[in-house]
């Protein structure tokens, strides 16, 4: 049976809040086909160009077909970004959904693969930052897109590139019910955790491995969806090797960059698409990031300061989760981070007292237990509005994105806690 109805023939013309003529198949899945199409009729003063890509999905499967689209258009709705799709409009009928976005002619990266055409350089580090920069926007919204793939990266037809097809997209911590297949995403391409079904371990790095897996097949021109085959073992299949082993010319800062992207473990990638857009581009202008700030507590250390956290809610969180290298040391006077630069951690202070400062003066102190500070940025990716400085030795608690999401969906108080808390920052400086 045809993944689109039979009837759906080029040529045919669909009705939404607009009117269109499908012109050309621009590819054909499992459950559908994407289509060129041109806008015969306009209405409700609908903005939209000359011409749109179409997805239809036969309702041979009619639970998955709704609930695909569904969740890409909502995904493509909620997030307004250059690197993103823009979505028009979605329906659906009896026997097919409808979905209406913008359309890149240039088409998907995978007819690279199947030319055998390798990204140089240049293109392959712009992929990265393309891929970086719309993850970014789609975590900001609390989406992870689990499928990640040359097939699903389109030409811009400007030399950048699209990250596009958000049909199987999830909250940020991806929910039981989303365990309906033997693993999530495309094999060669999605991450180990998702290959295992590790829901727990499942978060903004896990798209980090999809952008690099794809990177790593592009600039290779090895399909991972294929290749895996071949690979003799489990562990072989989740640990590539280098880019400079399988070509030649292969720039080594760009390996390493997309090796970072691939690590096994979850917990050795970069803490979330910010993080890694944050490394990408301190590589772009020719400046070294900053290495991680702070001194890393010693066990004994860590224990100790733990048992001394006065306060029951932070106490009740540091001694039911692994803090081992979290908590840090800050000498006086120590920047934690500084104004207008892109870092990716927050701070829970534990002991000591920090400084805040904007344009080079003082504007505040904070010294309370469990005072969470620079969580905002750390969430959003956004540039840091303030300069965060050690007043005297300081210990704390440093997370990065993921870190910090994983920690508030297991302790739903300390989420509340903080919730209330940006609230109030929030409220105070509309009042002001």
């Amino acid at each position: 049976m045809p993944a689109t109805p039979s009837f759906l023939t080029l040529g045919s013309v669909l009705v939404g809040r607009c009117v269109y003529r499908l012109n050309a198949m621009l590819g054909r899945g499992a459950f559908g086909a994407v289509y060129r199409a041109s806008v015969e009729e306009k209405r409700d003063g609908v903005d939209i160009p000359a011409e749109v890509a179409i997805k239809i999905i036969g309702m041979r499967r009619r639970f998955t077909a709704r609930e695909s689209i569904a969740r890409e258009a909502s995904a493509l709705a909620s997030i307004d970004h250059p690197r993103i799709p823009r979505l028009y409009e979605w329906w659906n009928e009896n026997e097919y959904a409808v979905l209406v976005s913008h359309l890149y002619p240039g088409g998907s990266l995978s007819k690279l693969l199947a030319d055998r055409v390798r990204l140089d350089t240049n293109s392959a580090w712009r992929l990265l930052g393309d891929l970086l920069a719309g993850l970014v926007a789609a975590h900001r919204k609390g989406l992870l897109h689990l499928d990640i793939k040359p097939a699903n990266v389109l030409h811009d037809g400007k030399g950048g590139y699209i990250l596009a097809d958000f049909g199987i997209s999830q909250a940020s911590r991806v929910q039981r019910g989303a365990a309906v297949t033997p693993s999530i995403g495309t094999r060669g391409y999605n991450a180990p955790e998702q290959r295992d079904l590790d829901l727990d371990r499942m978060d903004v790095r896990t798209d980090l491995w999809g952008v690099g897996a794809t990177a790593w097949a592009l600039y290779s021109g090895l399909d991972l969806s294929t290749i895996h085959r071949d690979l003799r073992d489990k562990e072989q299949d989740r640990n590539l090797p280098r880019l400079t082993d399988v070509r030649a010319d292969a720039d080594p800062a760009l390996d390493d960059f997309v090796m970072s992207l691939l690590k096994p473990d979850p917990a050795d990638r970069p803490g979330g698409a910010a993080a890694a857009l944050t490394i990408w581009e301190a590589r772009d202008s020719g400046e070294t990031p900053l290495p991680h700030h702070g001194i890393p507590l010693s066990v004994r250390d860590t224990e100790r300061i733990i048992h001394t956290v006065a306060d029951p809610l932070w106490g009740d969180v540091l001694r039911n989760s692994p803090m081992n290298g979290r908590l840090r040391l800050f000498t006086d006077g120590e920047y934690l981070c500084r104004e207008g630069e892109t870092s990716f951690e927050c701070y829970a202070i534990l002991a000591g007292c920090v400084a805040v400062e904007r344009h080079g003066d003082l504007i505040a102190t904070e010294s309370r237990e469990g005072s969470m500070i620079g969580e905002v940025a750390t969430l959003t990716g956004s540039h840091r509005t303030a300069s965060l400085r050690a007043a005297g030795d300081l210990v704390a608690l440093c997370l990065n994105q993921a870190e910090l999401e994983d920690l508030v969906v297991r302790h739903g108080p300390l989420g509340l806690r903080l919730a209330k808390t940006m609230a109030e920052r929030f409220l105070e400086r509309d009042c002001t």
